[in-house]
């Protein structure tokens, strides 16, 4: 029995049907998504693992050496570092394209993630917490950065409403994956026989591994067809008025 439903109609609840990165988003989208999920899956890795780290820091080193104050400064330096990330890469998406801002918040983290994980005790007048501070202030410049650009990437990637939604709660739930990995990994290092060192170590280290398969998927990703159409738009409307004074 054929349908009686308009053709337009009958195509549109045909499309409902499929999977979402197999509805509404080509090769092209459905790799945006990917992206930013494996990006909100190291952010929040990021930023729940400390609490872990500043624990064992506290079992080998000692309240004394680690204390709140301390805690305080290696917390917040990211909080900070995350609020100049979040202000600034929405501009720079605007400026430079969503790829390339997408693949420098990568980079940023995977050196913020690696050069905590190398700093060292015993420095002159540069003390552990403070050098980890310092790292996860530029690790929290890239975390922040994700933010606008997952939101925007995601947006760009989805044709309607629905599926648009649907993306962004795909995008998000990754937080909770985050945390949840950051526990794993704790759990896995403890249960090694190696030192306390090596455990926070390993645990810092470990956030640069999502963020350099985010790297990889942001290097080979292309600029959305909305970000695309906007450039021309804009650069059409930048030749008019050049030939509107030009002729004035």
């Amino acid at each position: 029995m054929q349908s009686s439903l308009p053709p337009e109609e009958a195509a549109v609840q045909a499309r409902e049907k499929l999977p979402l990165l197999g509805r509404r988003a080509s090769g092209d989208n459905a790799w945006r998504v990917a992206a930013s999920c494996a990006g909100f899956l190291a952010d929040s890795y990021d930023l729940f693992t400390i609490d872990l780290v500043v624990l064992i820091l506290q079992i080998q080193y000692g309240e004394s050496v680690i204390d709140t104050k301390e805690k305080s400064l290696m917390v917040s330096m990211m909080l900070a570092g995350v609020i100049i990330g979040q202000l600034t890469f929405g501009y720079v998406a605007d400026w430079c394209g969503r790829k390339w801002a997408f693949v420098t918040t990568a980079v940023l983290t995977i050196v913020g993630a690696v050069a905590c994980s190398l700093c060292v005790a015993g420095v002159p007048g540069l003390s552990l917490p403070l050098q980890l501070a310092l790292c996860r202030l530029l690790l929290g410049v890239g975390v922040g950065g994700e933010y606008p650009l997952s939101a925007t990437v995601t947006a760009e990637s989805a044709t309607d409403p629905r599926s648009r939604g649907q993306a962004m709660a795909l995008v998000i739930s990754m937080q909770g994956f985050g945390m949840l990995l950051s526990a794993v990994v704790a759990l896995g290092a403890l249960s090694l026989d190696i030192s306390l060192e090596a455990v926070w170590r390993l645990l810092l280290a470990f956030g640069a591994v999502p963020s350099a398969v985010a790297f990889g998927l942001r290097w080979t990703m292309h600029e959305s067809e909305v970000f695309e159409k906007s450039k021309e738009v804009q650069a059409a409307q930048g030749t008019s008025h050049s030939s509107r004074a030009s002729e004035a």
